[in-house]
């Protein structure tokens, strides 16, 4: 068994805190030699209308993505590392997701146990919604190859349960709700891998960059944005009219409890910048002293911030000027124009009436917007329940 602090220290210096082991890790990442050069993510499935097939090709492509993402830790050793003092190690969510898979699934009467100190060990992360929760016990990893093992095995029942007609009925037959059908218990670990495919691409930039590795197959975007991209902001003029937001009861697609039911909002007239923020604009916020002035802060981001003691965006870097005008490799001071690609997962921004005011929420993420008269942003369709940007045509936002 491995031991491991929660969470591991990173240094300042971008080297790992001492981990506490029992014995060691192995050294190589067993997912490298056989994760899928390319891969792309497939739609959401209609739970009224899909074939066996198509369940299957959903489960195998996300549970495909989310492993070739962790083919990007250089080695098993940095799976026992926490890059984020408020989240788990990486390892847990290796299990996690698997986890969740066969509690939901033996909850349907679809599976038994597969290992059941996994299912517990690997049950409970950090609650979201309150990101100063972390406890400060100790837990003991298990090696590596027993986390993988586990995965292969929870992924062959799955695959049978969903390729034996006796056991899972496809589709969801008319008159019968979604949510009444053991197919669902299957779409909450479909959509659930695929959540912390995103959040674990969050906690693996965050890693020192010589513990990460390109998995096979995968492109970097470009470090500069394309030409065509102005270094200036062009806003747009957003209408305000009544929005009537949430799920139907009747929907086909899974979602979670909190996106159903009716809320309708009347949302004043704002601006939303025509582009996504890029490093360059955001550098201007940054030294302005974005960070310490409050008032450009809802409460809760300001309360984040202040835990944090954020001065700049987590992945940033700071570079001596004179030490980079000295060494032609090294990067210039000031951040090249690439897309910071907000997320506005759970945003409660206060916008204030001031001109060009780059807005924060509580992971430090930021909009550019101007709002005319004092209001929250309750334009919440387009940036509380998804996870989306403004884009240049304002009908599609």
């Amino acid at each position: 068994m491995i031991q491991s602090p929660i969470p591991v220290p990173i240094n300042g210096n971008g080297s790992v805190a001492g981990l506490t082991r029992s014995k060691p890790a192995p050294k190589a990442s067993q997912y490298q030699n056989s994760v899928k050069s390319t891969l792309k993510s497939l739609p959401t499935l209609d739970l009224k209308k899909c074939t066996r097939q198509d369940v299957l090709d959903y489960f195998n492509n996300g549970w495909d993505l989310f492993e070739t993402l962790k083919a990007a830790c250089l080695d098993d050793d940095t799976f026992y590392l926490a890059p984020d003092k408020l989240r788990r190690p990486l390892i847990f969510y290796l299990g996690h997701t698997a986890c969740l898979f066969v509690n939901k699934l033996v909850a349907a009467n679809l599976m038994d146990r597969v290992n059941p100190h996994f299912e517990s060990l690997f049950a409970v992360g950090v609650d979201e919604m309150s990101w100063d929760d972390m406890d400060e016990d100790r837990y003991v990893w298990p090696p590596m190859n027993e986390v993988w093992e586990f995965r292969k095995n929870v992924h062959k029942q799955i695959v049978d349960i969903i390729t034996d007609p006796a056991r899972m009925q496809i589709p969801v037959p008319e008159g019968i709700n979604c949510w009444d059908h053991p197919l669902w218990a299957l779409a909450m670990g479909f959509e659930h891998e695929r959540i912390h495919f995103e959040t674990s691409s969050v906690l693996l930039r965050q890693l020192p960059a010589e513990l990460t590795v390109r998995p096979p197959g995968w492109k970097y975007a470009p470090l500069q944005a394309p030409e065509h991209v102005p270094i200036s902001q062009t806003f747009l003029d957003v209408p305000g009219r009544r929005v009537t937001i949430g799920k139907s009861f009747e929907d086909p697609t899974y979602g979670w409890d909190n996106e159903f039911g009716q809320r309708t909002e009347d949302v004043e007239d704002f601006k939303a910048s025509k582009y996504l923020i890029t490093n360059r604009e955001f550098f201007g916020f940054v030294a302005a002293g974005g960070y310490t002035n409050e008032s450009l802060w809802d409460e809760e981001g300001w309360k984040w911030r202040c835990y944090r003691k954020a001065t700049r965006p987590t992945f940033w870097v700071e570079v001596d000027p004179e030490a980079a005008a000295s060494d032609s490799n090294s990067p210039p001071p000031s951040p090249s124009p690439v897309h910071t690609g907000p997320s506005f997962a759970r945003v409660r921004l206060l916008c204030p009436c001031v001109a060009n005011a780059i807005l924060c929420n509580q992971h430090g993420h930021s909009i550019l917007a101007t709002n005319l008269g004092r209001s929250r942003l309750m334009f919440r369709q387009a940036v509380l329940t998804r996870r989306v940007s403004f884009r240049a045509n304002p009908e599609t936002t």
